[in-house]
């Protein structure tokens, strides 16, 4: 029996699931007993983190569109028909999923389950499943606010086989501060996507595939398959492949040598899609790793429905292949990124980005000529295989960059004056008395700048600080200027 099965995972999903919606957003959670409790009517948004290492697995937040308004007008401190757009609720859901997969993480690595965590995905509709594959332990848990439910799923299963590098990936794996961005931007995601995929469809289904050079759009409402695995590691990644649920069947069905009919959805045709993620995934996760880029490939998972669209988290590069068999598409999408603690340019210091940085989030234009320069002539000569990027999609995706950087946090205990004839009587012994009062909340700093106030704590006999108070998130992005 492995570790995992031993595991405790329901309290760590409670315990920081009712901290963070307690502390970040003022919002109390309660455990519901009903683990079968759905979200019936409306729009629903999944967020999604998936683990490889010892530990393989998905962990799922699921809430309404309705709760997602209210839970990111508390956090941005205005009213729920305030909210405007995605972005701010995307922000949000993506830190729920970071802060609740990293704890989760965490405790599994505490526990020899040596596991990493990938960027958030999002899945937005009113018809859809998401299924984990080959789990262990599958288990969900609801947390009740007044009538919203936030629903979490947690599939994972132990890797008995996983080992961390073999010595060939040893000699080659590189630190991620070490790896240029320009390296994800020239690798070349089409060789190693298209060839594949029509020798694989050939020799495993038996199925001809054209590939087509102007993408064609899945009809809405069209009953569809989306199989996807994410690249962890120095490099993150997701790989989406879309089918139709028909072509899906016959593809299943042409493997197993039935009738259509008599394929089992539920675990047939997943078995097909998730063999299908696999032998893609790990080619481009084998090219990946002999240029040092090494990763680890997340266990597939499968999106289902006719009513939903996914949308991964911002990526440095991202592309999409369409393909066509018998008036049927085929989707594959790969989207690329390096870690955070990557250089976002080895050729300048990183004052000059900061510099950048202060400039992109007071002007929209300065955001569009960030790294202009260094990418114009890429884009030029890549614009065959990349896909049209919008110009507010390019300004999200620099924003993206910045955002990777550092800033340092200072935690103030408090302040006092003195006169200088008392300053120079301070010697080893002296006591220093603030004008702060006992309990009185610290200030938290970023960069010499006042975002929240928090209460000191101490854990495992280290000091940290729990924050009971913080200004708004526009504000905090304008601490750079």
């Amino acid at each position: 029996m492995s570790n995992l099965n031993k595991f405790d995972i329901g309290s760590n999903v409670a315990d920081s699931t009712i901290e963070v919606f307690d502390t970040m957003l003022s919002i109390g959670l309660n455990l519901s007993d009903n683990d079968a409790i759905k979200i019936d009517e409306g729009e629903r948004i999944v967020g999604a983190v998936n683990v490889a290492g010892k530990v393989l697995g998905t962990i799922l937040i699921e809430v309404s569109r309705e709760f997602a308004r209210i839970m990111t007008a508390s956090m941005l401190d205005i009213e729920p028909d305030e909210v405007e757009g995605f972005d701010d609720i995307k922000d949000l859901i993506s830190e729920i999923c970071n802060i609740v997969g990293g704890s989760l993480k965490s405790s599994f690595c505490d526990a020899d389950l040596i596991c990493e965590l990938s960027p958030p995905s999002f899945t937005t509709g009113n018809d859809f499943i998401i299924n984990p594959s080959n789990t262990e332990r599958l288990e969900r848990y609801v947390f009740l606010h007044d009538k919203h439910p936030v629903i979490i799923q947690v599939g994972v299963s132990f890797d008995e086989n996983y080992i961390p590098y073999n010595e060939d990936e040893e000699d080659k794996a590189r630190r991620v501060e070490d790896v240029d961005v320009n390296e994800v931007l020239d690798f070349d995601i089409k060789s190693n996507t298209i060839e594949s995929t029509i020798d694989l469809f050939d020799t495993m289904l038996s199925v001809s595939l054209i590939h087509n050079d102007m993408p064609t759009e899945f009809p809405q409402d069209l009953k569809r398959i989306v199989g996807s695995v994410s690249l962890i590691g120095i490099l993150m990644g997701r790989i989406n492949i879309l089918v139709s649920h028909d072509l899906a069947a016959e593809m299943t069905a042409s493997m197993l040598g039935m009738e259509p009919d008599d394929i089992d959805e539920s675990d047939d045709i997943q078995d097909v899609i998730s063999e299908i993620c696999n032998i893609i995934g790990g080619g481009i996760k084998s090219k990946l790793c002999d240029v040092g880029l090494i990763c680890s490939l997340s266990p597939p998972s499968f999106t289902m429905g006719s009513d939903f669209a996914i949308e991964s988290q911002e990526m440095l590069k991202y592309e999409r292949f369409a393909f066509e068999y018998n008036e049927e598409i085929i989707h594959v999408e790969v989207g690329l990124k390096l870690a955070e603690g990557s250089q976002l340019d080895k050729n300048g210091p990183v004052n000059e980005v900061l510099d950048n940085a202060k400039i992109a989030l007071d002007s929209q234009q300065a955001i569009d000529d960030l790294l202009a320069d260094e990418t114009k002539e890429k884009n030029t000569a890549k614009q065959e295989i990349k896909p049209e990027v919008s110009e507010e999609d390019q300004t999200s995706r620099n924003l993206d960059l910045i955002l990777d950087i550092p800033v340092e946090i200072t935690v103030e205990l408090g302040q006092t004056k003195m006169k200088l004839k008392d300053l120079l009587k301070i010697c080893q012994g002296s006591v220093i008395s603030f004008l702060n009062i006992t309990e009185e909340p610290v200030d938290i700093l970023v960069n010499d700048t006042l975002i929240a106030k928090g209460e000191v704590i101490v854990e495992r006999e280290k000091y940290g600080v729990r924050i009971i108070e913080t200004i708004s998130r526009m504000k905090r992005l304008k601490i750079l200027k």
